[in-house]
């Protein structure tokens, strides 16, 4: 799922690649394994399963599709500090302002490799850090919170709100003792162009995969959605938790779900339960199921 804000972070600024300004519509010859570097050449998805690569794909095949090379090259030519530049004014590793104690989680950088328990020699950070950082891997940790807010704030093209459970405080007569209002925490420019490659690749990507199109294929087209899978690794031999984000309509959005299934194996796993939030949003959940609790 960080492939979003990674998607936005390379085009809010301009970058060059192979001396070519890169655009929501340019594309980049993925071919399975990045082998930019000697010592490190990680492997997307589609070459790890199936041998083979995405071809020449732009940003919004690359979201649909969740190319890793296709975001690996953006990731090593911007860097760690314009990455995270973004992933901040996304929220990452701060309060989200709901009224409640949270974690603020991780932003993953050089300062904080040198925190962890690893030996010395491992603690600097590497440009296969980077690589790592930019498809959502690596020390990094956010909340589902912090997940839906990001979201939230790119689909509404570019403006992230203070979190709040507490819509209002009533007295006993009825008259509002509080109301909260809207809190304006952070903008991004998002134009035109990359907002709707960014919509476009997420509306693929629910019909990208079987899985996927099990679980959201019967979605109503005239409200339309978008979403974009994630798997969070554990490090361990237990299985991957499943992260899924999804928001409705597709134009318009108005609401914005994001899952974590811990253990969930795969992000479409996670579809499921986020699918039937939105059922229940527009009203098309069947009258004899159990109400979510």
């Amino acid at each position: 799922t960080a492939k979003i804000g990674t998607s936005v972070a390379a085009l809010a600024e301009p970058l060059y690649i192979d001396s070519a300004l890169f655009t929501s519509a340019s594309k980049i010859e993925t071919k399975g394994i990045y082998t930019f570097y000697e010592d490190y050449q990680p492997e997307c998805w589609l070459y790890t399963d199936y041998h083979t690569s995405h071809g020449s794909i732009n940003m919004s095949r690359a979201i649909s599709v969740s190319c890793n090379y296709f975001y690996y090259e953006l990731g090593r030519i911007m860097g760690i500090d314009r990455i995270n530049k973004y992933f901040t004014i996304f929220g990452m590793g701060q309060p989200t302002g709901i009224e409640l104690a949270e974690n603020v989680g991780v932003l993953g950088n050089a300062a904080y490799k040198q925190t962890l328990n690893i030996p010395l020699s491992d603690r600097a950070w590497m440009p296969g850090d980077t690589l790592r950082t930019a498809i959502g891997v690596g020390y990094s940790e956010h909340t589902p919170l912090q997940i839906s807010n990001y979201i939230s704030m790119i689909v509404n093209g570019g403006t992230r709100y203070a979190a709040h459970l507490l819509k209002e405080v009533r007295s006993f007569s009825g008259e509002v003792i509080y109301s909260s209002v809207p809190e304006v925490k952070a903008e991004v420019e998002i134009s035109n162009a990359a907002y709707n490659s960014i919509i476009e690749g997420m509306q693929g990507a629910l019909s990208s995969s079987a899985d996927l199109r099990s679980s959201f294929g019967d979605f109503p087209a005239e409200i339309g959605a978008g979403g974009k899978t994630g798997t969070a690794q554990t490090f361990s031999t237990a299985s991957n938790n499943a992260v899924f984000v999804t928001f409705a309509p597709l134009k318009e959005p108005e609401i914005v779900v994001a899952c974590v299934l811990e253990r969930g194996a795969h992000g479409y796993n996670a579809s499921w339960a986020a699918r039937e939030v939105l059922d229940r949003y527009f009203g098309l959940a069947a009258e004899e199921q159990v109400p979510i609790e």
